[in-house]
């Protein structure tokens, strides 16, 4: 028995569907049993960024008292950080809101942002956010961009924890959203989307249909758009397995799996699955879909109404991914084996994706790691 697999099946089930008794007694046996390496679930659910939502799922299935005593504190405290934090955001959201509704622009909130200020989250600390997204028409980005530096903000050198000034700066005229922005004293970067997802993949939920499906809601008197169901679904599933690449480096997707099960528990047959599948299968990636869903069955207890075509590629998918979380080297060399993929160059050099180029970048990406390699370093 690997105590990482075990820590991994805990989390999924304690965040997943399955809200029987039977499978909280089951749980909380496992709690009980001893088998379970509490530091790991504590490094898995951090790495995932789910710790405060499995605080809020042990707490719903009533397993809080099941654990060892410095766990429940520890997860406890941080929910209820989270959970400061979170108002925090959504503060910003309605100051952010404030500021465009004023220059006559209705930012569609996307991913965790939107959660902050619709009855999706049953419990506002359950989930993390690093920043928040705010989709606006292309041509009236740049104006929304300056009418949020006249509250303060200042385009940050940091973007998703790593330096922006790296030797190929960031082309923020090229990409998908404008270079992020941050106010000393507040809790996240603020970033202007003009695509909800850059390229290749924007053309799964171009502007047009995205705005136009969305709902308006109001908070605080300040008018914001939320995605329609299915957008939602699509987005976050989209950002995560091709933006991110989790299928391709063979992770599992915890967070996000368990913003499906959420957003399903939620719409329900306001999610069109079908129409899901068919965007996948517009892009040739309709395995990455079966591979999901067999992931989300498998681990979440996940159902849907969209049938699961299961295969040998979705059962060897699913083995991977586990061999991975068993063995950390196995996640290791997979992300090394992707750095030279077509996807990666692109976004390290900022590129076209001529391959006659990005084989060139290759080239010079791997001479420059010889070069870290063979040259040694200044004392």
């Amino acid at each position: 028995m690997n105590f990482r697999l075990v820590a991994l099946d805990f989390i999924c089930a304690c965040l997943g569907e399955d809200v029987d008794p039977e499978q909280n007694t089951a749980l909380r046996s496992t709690a009980r049993s001893g088998h379970l390496h509490w530091p790991t679930v504590i490094q898995i659910a951090n790495d995932h960024l789910v710790s405060p939502a499995l605080w809020v799922a042990l707490r719903a299935r009533g397993l809080t008292n099941d654990l060892p005593t410095d766990v429940g504190e520890y997860l406890s405290e941080l929910h209820r950080l989270n959970s400061t934090r979170n108002e925090g955001l959504r503060s910003q959201v309605i100051e952010a809101g404030r500021a465009l509704n004023a220059i006559g622009v209705v930012p569609l909130l996307l991913k965790g942002a939107a959660t902050l200020l619709s009855n999706i989250q049953d419990d506002p600390g359950y989930r993390v956010m690093r920043d928040l997204d705010l989709l606006v028409p292309e041509s009236q980005a740049k104006v929304c961009w300056h009418a949020l530096r006249s509250l303060g903000y200042q385009p940050t050198s940091v973007h998703n924890g790593l330096k922006i000034a790296q030797a190929v700066p960031r082309d923020f005229e090229r990409h998908h959203h404008l270079h992020p922005l941050h106010r000393p004293g507040d809790y996240a970067t603020v970033e202007i989307h003009k695509a909800s997802l850059p390229q290749p993949h924007g053309q799964l939920l171009p502007n047009e249909p995205l705005l136009g499906n969305a709902t308006c809601i109001e908070a605080d008197g300040i008018a914001l758009l939320v995605p329609a169901p299915s957008d939602s679904v699509l987005h976050a599933l989209v950002h995560a397995l091709l933006v991110d690449r989790a299928h391709a480096r063979g992770l599992i997707p915890i967070r996000v799996l368990h913003d499906v099960v959420k957003m399903q528990r939620h719409f329900g047959d306001r999610v069109d699955w079908d129409i899901i599948r068919r965007c996948f299968r517009q892009v040739l990636q309709e395995g990455v879909w079966d591979d999901t869903l067999y992931l989300g069955r498998r681990l979440f207890h996940f159902t849907t109404g969209a049938g699961i075509h299961e295969s040998l590629a979705t059962r060897l998918h699913f083995t991977r991914t586990r061999t991975q979380v068993r063995w950390p080297w196995a996640d290791a060399l997979a992300a090394r084996a992707l750095c030279f993929s077509t996807e990666d160059i692109c976004a390290r050099y900022q590129c076209d994706r001529q391959q006659l180029i990005v084989n060139w970048l290759r080239l010079r990406f791997l001479a420059s790691i010889l070069a870290r390699k063979i040259i040694p370093r200044s004392p």
